[in-house]
């Protein structure tokens, strides 16, 4: 099988090294993997690094660009042109905990055509927060994530289009561990706004699983589907009441960022096209 780990980093060399040498010594060498670690054009210490590594880590594909906009366009850009069977999304802080991860990969998605499913995270088990996309998914859709947000949503948005494709929880493979550090989230704020724009993006994501939905053959129910998207807006609105305690607890106090800017912004201009205010 072809995997793709999807790795991008800024400015974090070490942790990064580590991250691909884990991944290296604990895969079964009975796949083929390449390494798609994404960085920034400033981020020499990372790239020397990466240079360093290459001849001791085989399939290690540096993307250099320039600084993304958020992490999901990180994340798309680590994946363009890549043709895989599978496209596993990891952090440069975060440790595969099990052995031979690949075979895991090969046996869920290559001989149970699983469309996606999530590791499980040990510091949030019940979180979606690493998924592993199919091919059949990622040809479906056209690219990884939606790239609309600065932090957390990504993923969230990824198991939503699950559940409307399939009418049920993306699945959490209890023996695919990862593991690491849970600390504060670069740049976030306003998550109020954030949880809106994400209820307002809705209709991308239904459209999405439509298109996931046509490409494993599933027939939806109508009703079920209505009842899938009133319990996801009524999530939404159970977590706008916890948005001071999130901010408070991973949030930073640091001025925002150029980028920070710039993707609100364009959310506030997706809302403008779409006819929708938070």
């Amino acid at each position: 099988m072809n995997i793709a780990i999807l790795l991008p980093t800024r400015h974090r060399p070490r942790m990064a090294l580590s991250v691909l040498s884990a991944l290296d010594h604990l895969a079964s060498g009975k796949n083929t993997i390449r390494y798609q670690v994404r960085v920034d054009e400033d981020d020499t210490q990372s790239r020397v690094m990466l240079d360093g590594i290459q001849s001791d880590i085989e399939g290690i594909n540096v993307v250099c660009k320039p600084r993304p906009v958020t992490l999901g366009h990180a994340t798309n850009e680590a994946a363009q042109g890549v043709h895989a069977d599978a496209y596993a999304m990891l952090g440069d802080d975060v440790f595969p905990l099990c052995q031979h991860w690949d075979e895991g990969i090969r046996i869920l998605i290559g001989e149970h055509d699983i469309p996606a499913f999530c590791w499980t995270e040990v510091s949030n088990p019940n979180n979606h927060t690493y998924p592993v996309l199919s091919s059949k998914w990622v040809e479906a859709v056209g690219t990884i994530t939606s790239g609309h947000f600065p932090f957390w949503f990504d993923d969230t948005w990824l198991a939503e289009v699950y559940e409307l494709s399939f009418g049920q929880p993306m699945p959490i493979v209890a023996d695919m561990r990862v593991g690491g550090k849970r600390g504060k989230t670069q740049g976030l704020r306003d998550l109020s706004f954030w949880f809106e724009f994400f209820d307002a993006t809705r209709s991308e994501r239904i459209e999405w699983s439509g298109r996931i939905a046509k490409a494993f053959g599933v027939e939806r129910d109508p009703g079920a589907l209505c009842d899938i998207i009133a319990r996801h807006h009524q999530r939404t609105v159970e977590q706008l009441g916890r948005c001071a305690e999130y901010e408070e607890k991973f949030g930073t106090t640091q001025p925002p960022s150029d980028q920070y800017m710039n993707v609100k912004m364009l959310a506030n201009q997706w809302l403008i096209d779409n006819r929708k205010a938070p």
